[in-house]
Parts: structure tokens; sequence; C-alpha cells
């Protein structure tokens, strides 16, 4: 069924040529919207949307991939030649913005950001305190999740708890869906996962009432929404993985060795990102284990594949020089 629908064109541009918007940086507060692009973000007011007024804008030194705000504070992503950066703006007078930190990461990548309250954000793989703008502190890792190039709307918080998309376009065996616990920002930890083998490449998810949706998009496939009926002890037909199977790896990148945190047992195997067995873990009573490659590697990817019985998991770690 057709709906009307109201549109209104916003002229936003750089100083030097027209921008382009990218999808997933919007963010809404009252009537105003922060969205940003290539080289670029910027304010417009949207209470009269027959005539929006950009406030502010404001140039990048890259796309401008992720924003989001807390209290008076936005946090800009920007994707740089070499690495990210979040950028902290003070907007409590969004004509006249003004820079309060810049911010860098070389413990964990950054998927994006998503406000938790005023003072946290969720970036992923850690969660970031902002309590002092001018000093941001990561204020913790997530043990166990595999990082995912985002897409556009990759997270939904709710009541303490994140949804993270995850677009596990080299495995199947990667889920799709990572539900984490941030009740303690000291210590989120992954509370539940869904594979879904005959998809690949979540981009997005939203959470209503006890519905979860997931948005896909991948080469050779098309885009489409898959609905998962959530009930309170996990998902229906795509339960969450009991804690006993739990993989957790870490440091993650690693340069030397990777422990293994796997159920005492467990058959533990490492694959190249072809696909190829590269090595396998002695078993060890105890379920902890270590990975130190015995011959020289490439820097890149590799799979961690853990099996139990008919159970496994794949965890990705980064092997960095």
């Amino acid at each position: 069924q057709s709906l009307p629908l109201r549109y209104c064109l916003v002229p936003v541009r750089t100083t030097t040529s027209p921008a382009a918007v990218m999808r997933q940086t919007f963010f809404f507060w009252d009537d105003t919207v922060a969205l940003g692009g290539w080289e670029f973000w910027a304010i417009v007011d949207f209470s009269d949307m027959a005539a929006p007024v950009i406030l502010s804008e404001t140039p990048s030194s890259g796309v401008v991939y992720d924003v989001a705000k807390a209290g008076d504070i936005l946090v800009v992503k920007e994707n740089l030649v070499r690495g990210v950066r979040l950028q902290l703006f003070n907007v409590a007078v969004p004509t006249a913005p003004v820079l309060v930190s810049t911010w860098e990461s070389d413990t964990i990548p950054v998927w994006g950001v998503h406000t938790i309250n005023d003072t946290l954000l969720f970036l992923g793989e850690g969660i970031l305190n902002i309590a002092n703008p001018a000093t941001p502190v990561l204020l913790s890792v997530v043990p166990g999740l595999p990082y995912s190039p985002p897409g556009g709307d990759w997270c939904t918080i709710l009541n303490d708890t994140a949804y993270v998309a995850h677009s596990n376009w080299y495995d199947d065996l990667v889920a799709d869906l990572f539900v984490v616990d941030l009740t303690d920002p000291l210590t989120p930890f992954v509370i539940g996962e869904c594979v879904l083998p005959e998809w690949e490449g979540a981009s997005a998810v939203a959470v209503r009432n006890d519905t979860i949706f997931l948005g896909y998009y991948d080469i050779g496939l098309s885009p489409g929404v898959v609905i998962l009926a959530c009930e309170t002890s996990g998902i229906s037909g795509c339960t969450f993985l009991p804690s006993s199977l739990v993989l957790s790896v870490y440091p993650n990148p690693f340069n030397s060795s990777v422990k293994i945190d796997a159920p005492a047992g467990s058959t533990i195997e490492i694959y190249n990102i072809k696909g190829e067995k590269i090595a396998v873990v002695p078993a060890d009573k105890s379920g902890l284990h270590q990975w130190t490659p015995d011959k020289p590697i490439g820097s890149g990817v590799y799979l961690i594949h853990s099996k139990i019985g008919d159970k496994s998991l794949t965890k990705r770690v980064v092997y960095l020089k």
C-alpha cells in the first residue's frame, strides 16, 4: 500500500564541493539531527520540515561514518586513510560546535559509536567513558566479540543489553547476531549468539517489543530482512548458545601468542582466511589453551575453531607482526 510521503532537500555542502551524506550517520534529538558525510558533518534543525535550517557545518579530515550524542557531547567517528579516530564536540550551542578532544584506540578496533547513557559509549568491542569529555577513557573490553565492519544500524541498546549485527561475510560459523550484557560497564560480556547459516552479512539490527529485525546485504544476495521472534529464554528458532560453549580469545589483536578459553575436551583448530587449516592446538584439561605460531605467518585475520561433540564455535583473531 502506498503511503503519503513528506520530504525536503537539505543543500549541505562542503567548502569545496557537494558532499554525499553517509547512510548510517544520523543522530536525532528534539527537532535536530546531526548527519555526516564525505569530509564533513552538520547539524540541521528540522522543526519546520518545509524549510530545514543548517545550524552548523564542520569539515572533517576523513569520511564521517558514525555520530552519537551523549548529553551535550556529540561524538564523531572519522575513518581516515590510516585508522579511525573519534572527535568529541560540545554542541550545547548547535550553531557553534566546540572541539573538546580527539581519541584514538590502539587496543580495540572501533566499530562505531552508540550511546549507553550521558557518560558511556558502546564502541562494539569496548566501552568508552566520556564523563570528562576532555580525557575519554577506554573503560572495558568485550571478550569474545569478533570484529565486524559495521553496517548502517549495527547496534541497538535496550535495558542495558546491546544487540549487535555482525557481517560474517567470510564464515558461516560466526554469529550473525551477538547479544552483550552491559549491566556492569566494567565487565561487559556476550550472553548470546545467533547463527543463520543460510544468510551472510548482517548489517543492521532493530528491536521492537519481542521481535528482533536483522537486515542483510551481501554479494550474491538480495537485500532482505530476517525477523526473529525473541522469547525470554532466547530467540525462537535460533537459540542462544549455552554458556558451556563459550569461546574466548585474548589478546585480540595479538603478535606472539593468543590465549584460548574453551570447554575442557574441546578440539581447537586454527584456519587462515582461505579456510586452510594451519595448526591444531594441543588439548588442555583445564580448558585454557594457547596458540603460538610455530612457523612464520603473515599479518591478518585467522579463525580459531573450537569443537566439542556436535557443537562448535569460531572466533576471529588478528595477528600483527
